[in-house]
């Protein structure tokens, strides 16, 4: 008798274990919960439209959740279709065999999503200065991939998120004076952080790559960065950057070369600079300077019309509290 019991412990062991593996591992397909799952996240957000192929059901042993899984669902949210490609949705295991589902979690998976889209949803959401921004200084592009991680309350709010994918071909207004264009970029988001890097873009003759920066939200948003760029200017272009400068106004100047800049800066809740240090390093490899007023004094004998500078190193330092701008 003691035999037999033991036996038929062990074979429910090996039959629980052989389960848990396969559950956790393989998991099974089903079509069963899609009508169950519609309902109820229809019935936390009625605005979402949702169509869902078979769902497979996969044991999560350590977060002791289910997690239902689906490719290629239809998701329309206020008419805008977003281009799902998997969404695997978490729920805890007891409210499932009571023909409930709890979301507690939801991770997918973005393809080919248009900014333009984007910014159509933005218009819906609740009032902010970062909606503002993004409605207004961002133009085309679009997110190219990204993956979405957001835990959420009872209530379907959101609670933490991590964000990370790339953005490629849009063009961002920073300031009224300054458009970027053809900005590439990689970026990772959770509730404090943003991190953003393999920047690449261009603005009026200044080819931006290997940007990166780091920005994180307190009381203050504080950025950190930095960038290499390749720089071929002329008079008008130099203006733009140095309006205020007498010099340019007066000279014609063409200039070439490269810099590696660093950065660092705070913003408050409206957007506004409250307080900034930047640092650029690099080499001129060649400029021309043409004089509007020739140069004479008693040690040059001849006025000097021109100004031509090669392999020069140069030094801009700009801050709250002083500007510096070296050549050697």
């Amino acid at each position: 008798m003691k035999k037999f019991l033991y036996s038929i412990f062990l074979i429910l062991i090996f039959s629980f274990t052989s389960t848990i593996i396969y559950l956790s591992t393989v998991g099974f397909e089903t079509s069963k919960l899609n009508n169950l799952i519609i309902k109820d996240i229809k019935k936390k957000n009625p605005n979402i439209e949702l169509e869902l192929e078979k769902i497979k059901i996969k044991l999560d042993i350590k977060k002791i959740q289910l997690s239902l899984l689906t490719s290629r669902p239809k998701i329309i949210y206020q008419n805008i279709k977003i281009p799902v490609a998997e969404i695997k949705i978490y729920s805890k295991i007891n409210k499932i065999f009571n023909s409930k589902i709890d979301v507690s979690k939801i991770v997918f998976r973005v393809k080919e999503f248009k900014i333009q889209d984007i910014q159509k949803i933005a218009i819906r959401i609740k009032p902010s200065n970062f909606k503002t921004y993004l409605i207004n200084n961002i133009n085309g592009g679009e997110i190219e991939k990204a993956l979405f991680d957001l835990n959420i309350d009872k209530n379907f709010k959101l609670v933490e998120y991590k964000v990370s994918g790339s953005i490629k071909e849009t063009d961002v207004k920073i300031t009224n004076n300054v458009k970027v264009k053809n900005l590439n970029f990689n970026f990772k988001i959770d509730n404090k952080l943003t991190l953003i890097n393999s920047i690449n873009a261009s603005y009026e003759g200044i080819v931006v790559s290997n940007g990166s920066i780091n920005l994180q939200r307190e009381k203050e948003i504080e950025v950190r960065g930095k960038f290499d760029s390749f720089f071929n200017l002329e008079e008008d272009q130099l203006k733009k950057f140095l309006i205020k400068e007498k010099f340019l106004k007066e000279n014609k100047i063409k200039i070439q070369g490269s810099l590696l800049h660093v950065f660092d800066f705070k913003i408050n809740n409206n957007f506004k600079v409250i307080n900034y240090n930047y640092r650029s390093t690099g080499n001129i490899s060649k400029a021309q300077i043409n004089l509007k007023n020739n140069f004479k004094n008693k040690f040059i004998k001849n006025q000097v019309k021109k100004i031509l500078f090669k392999k020069t190193k140069l030094e801009i330092i700009l801050n709250k509290q002083k500007k510096k701008f070296n050549i050697i």
